[in-house]
């Protein structure tokens, strides 16, 4: 499906993608990613603070909010953006010390805003994200264990 070497493509299958997992139907139906809310509740539970930044359109962000807490999803902040709206200036202004997403534009635009990552800049492997990374900026976590590794227990 995803072809490291066909981006034009790879970018119709993510907007497709994405305009369907923003439907209200799809969005009240869809279940949490594999380990994720145990591993954000244990990252709470040691004292982490957790925000979303979300490029959804702005009118989801009460069906987002209900989905979050639908799913016992802890968060201490939400900000729903739109597509236009550069993720790092939110980043920046929460004074984030570390950042994960499944688009690598994402972890860019965190990097331009921002320089200075304490816990870095993450990106969660996904089918749709397997090109080249830039390993001196970001690092590539296997799934949500691999992020609890990488923040370990020490660090808060």
């Amino acid at each position: 499906m995803f072809d490291p070497k066909d981006k034009e493509n790879n970018q119709k299958i993510i907007d497709d993608m994405l305009y369907r997992i923003t439907q209200p139907d799809f969005m009240s139906e869809a279940a949490p990613y594999g380990e994720a809310v145990s591993v954000l509740t244990e990252l709470k539970r040691r004292g982490h603070k957790i925000y979303f930044i979300t490029s959804r359109p702005k009118q989801l962000q009460p069906d987002t909010f209900k989905w979050l807490r639908k799913h016992g999803i802890p968060f201490d902040g939400l900000k729903v953006l739109g597509k236009k709206i550069p993720k790092g200036v939110y980043g920046r202004n929460l004074h984030l010390d570390m950042f994960v997403d499944d688009l690598p534009e994402n972890l860019e635009s965190m990097w331009k805003f921002k320089r200075r990552w304490r816990k870095g800049l993450l990106l969660l492997d996904r089918p749709w994200n397997k090109g080249k990374l830039d390993g001196t900026r970001f690092k590539r976590m296997n799934d949500w264990q691999d992020i609890l590794r990488h923040v370990g227990v020490q660090n808060r």
